[in-house]
């Protein structure tokens, strides 16, 4: 995943999700040869993503995850 160099911890999250949502939905679909049909795949995937953002962002926090340091620690950005 490639995020802009001022992505927040939340920008890292809709990416992983948009991500779980494309391949779910790649795999049900039996042709994605068509760019119209991958691109209906990516637009349903990014609609499911912002309407599970919220309850998802607040179930991690009510379980104690720091979502807003997701992208810190030892993982390494690189800019251009």
């Amino acid at each position: 995943m490639v995020l802009h160099q001022k992505a927040t911890g939340e920008d890292a999250v809709r990416g992983w999700l948009v991500a779980a949502h494309v391949s779910r939905l790649a795999k049900a679909t039996e042709d994605l040869s068509s760019s119209a049909i991958y691109g209906s795949v990516l637009e349903e995937a990014y609609e499911k993503a912002e309407t599970q953002l919220p309850g998802l962002l607040s179930g991690l926090r009510s379980h104690g995850w720091h979502t807003q340091l997701f992208l810190e620690g030892s993982g390494v950005r690189a800019t251009w």
